[in-house]
């Protein structure tokens, strides 16, 4: 069927409301994004700022959707948490989803979060994560920063959110890649969007000065990266999760492992993008391989055009 720049659905005069939205929303999701931006772009008199406007309305975005359950005394110690490593003391939760005091956007990141106990949980973040950098902008302030740890969520986000991508959002991202916005749910402390699908979400905020004894961990290279150290805490307000919750989990040991082979996907795409932007040419293919892991071996496959031209590659 051709397509234009006008809608291909038009409901009868019967049609009630409820089921003219059901019929748009399905004519919709059998178009992709770019699809429906280029449909807008071919209309005549389409000037720079109705194509940005277009572009903005397109963009992946999370929409609200999905049923929620809270427990006032839910406490987290009652749910089962892994440990990090043989032999290790305490035990621990991944993602993390926190936001930038001054542009509002969203970060996931994959933070260690040691459990204390049933309203009190670690928030360790190493320097240079936009997680910190957040944490870093609220504390100048003397202001707390609000959290959401989210356990049991869906890889793609998991995989996204441990990956050096730009300062651009993570459910952003995800919904570019699967063609279609993140369902998710407002969290009623924070008010940060939730994925509607993960099994665990844990509300609360860090405070200034507030710390507590962190570590050790058993880190992606086989070994404890440090000893227990003072560390910024997360006091907990509330937890939303699902009747018999089941969570996934990527442990860290020696590699090859899962983390090495999800944070190599985006990190090779990051170093090409990079490659082309320096004017490398012949880039046929870039992998960073799961034993380095995924951070320390990375393999570039170039067609050889001029002398220098690998070593030129291996600069960038």
């Amino acid at each position: 069927m051709a397509r234009t720049g006008t809608s291909r659905w038009a409901p009868s005069p019967t049609c009630s409301r409820k089921r003219a939205a059901a019929a748009r929303r399905r004519c919709c999701s059998t178009v992709s994004p770019a699809g429906r931006c280029r449909a807008h772009l071919s209309r005549p008199h389409a000037g720079p700022q109705a194509v940005a406007a277009a572009l903005r309305e397109r963009r992946p975005r999370a929409r609200e959707r999905g049923r929620r359950r809270r427990r006032r005394r839910a406490e987290v110690s009652r749910a089962a948490t892994p440990r990090a490593g043989q032999g290790a003391l305490h035990r621990y939760r991944r993602l993390r989803d926190d936001a930038d005091p001054d542009s509002g956007w969203f970060n996931l990141g994959a933070y260690r979060s040691q459990v204390y106990d049933g309203k009190t949980v670690g928030c360790q973040i190493t320097e240079g994560k936009h997680g910190r950098i957040h944490r870093d902008k609220y504390f100048e302030r003397g202001q707390p920063m609000k959290v959401v740890i989210l356990c049991g969520q869906d890889p793609l986000l998991f995989m996204l959110s441990s990956s050096p991508l730009p300062e651009i959002g993570e459910m952003d991202l995800a919904g570019g890649l699967r063609g279609e916005p993140v369902d998710v749910v407002r969290g009623p402390y924070t008010g940060f969007p939730i994925p509607a699908d993960c099994e665990i979400a844990i509300e609360g905020e860090t405070v200034p000065g507030e710390v507590r004894p962190e570590g050790p961990f058993g880190e992606w290279m086989g070994y404890y990266s440090d000893d227990t150290q003072e560390r910024p805490c997360v006091n907990v307000k509330t937890i939303l999760h699902r009747h018999d919750p089941i969570l996934t989990c990527a442990p860290q040991h020696k590699p090859v492992d899962e983390t090495g082979l999800l944070k190599g996907i985006a990190g090779a795409a990051q170093i090409w993008r990079a490659l082309d932007a320096c004017g490398v040419p012949e880039v046929l293919g870039v992998w960073n391989h799961e034993a380095g892991p995924a951070t320390r071996f990375t393999a570039i496959q170039i067609r050889q055009r001029y002398p220098g031209h690998a070593r030129q590659a291996l600069h960038i």
